[in-house]
């Protein structure tokens, strides 16, 4: 029996399929949430207090909705405008729904007690994230508080970017520091589809069929 030459690669890219995202927040142009309003100009909120941004990378199928919190209460997560430069996510917590902001609309990034939480439809493997400060900028002097996912604080210096292994579906960012210089917004995350066990089994199955295959066509 003659075993086609693409087989095994069909079989193998079946299980292992290729599905990485990139989510630029910063670019409302490319990064457009399934269902918004406006909040402070031009700056994107959900639709209830509480609620959440959903966005979707359409090649690898990944979609990830983004939500805020203020001291643990619901707050409202906004994709700020590129009115001075692209920023990215942040969260209010002076915000009502229905109506207009009522307090300080200037603090729409991710400061002292503030969460922004993202949540994936799948396991992912987030494997860098890229952050801006509070004048949209790329640098921080002196660092900037971060807890994520409840853990150690973190304070990336200089470059607001870094590597980080974290896997799950669930990621929390809690602002922990209070002057101007260490808010910060989340711009742009990079994430792979972590393979469930599922998938694996698929794989050991392709790979039995292939062997299969392969000596009945040695006895023949």
């Amino acid at each position: 029996m003659k075993i086609h030459p693409f087989l095994p690669a069909i079989l193998l890219g079946a299980a292992f399929p290729a599905a990485a995202a990139t989510f630029n927040f910063g670019n409302l142009a490319s990064t457009v949430p399934s269902a918004f309003s406006t909040c402070s100009s031009t700056d994107r909120c959900p639709t209830t207090l509480g609620g959440s941004l959903t966005f979707l990378d359409i090649v690898s199928g990944i979609s990830v909705s983004a939500s805020g919190t203020y001291l643990g209460n619901p707050a409202a997560v906004v994709q700020d405008a590129p009115s001075g430069g692209p920023a990215g996510l942040g969260v209010y917590h002076l915000i009502t729904y229905p109506g207009p902001v009522v307090s300080n609309t200037s603090d729409d990034n991710v400061s002292l007690n503030e969460t922004l939480t993202r949540s994936f439809n799948q396991v992912v493997s987030l494997s860098s994230i890229l952050f801006r400060n509070g004048d949209h900028g790329t640098t921080f002097s002196g660092g900037f508080g971060l807890s994520i996912d409840g853990g150690p604080s973190t304070t990336p210096t200089l470059v607001a970017s870094f590597n980080t292994p974290l896997h799950g579906q669930n990621f929390s960012f809690t602002g922990l520091g209070n002057p101007e210089n260490t808010k910060f917004y989340v711009n742009t995350l990079t994430v792979t589809a972590v393979p469930e066990p599922e998938t694996y089994a698929l794989m050991l199955a392709g790979l039995a069929v292939v062997g299969g295959l392969a000596r009945r066509r040695k006895r023949a």
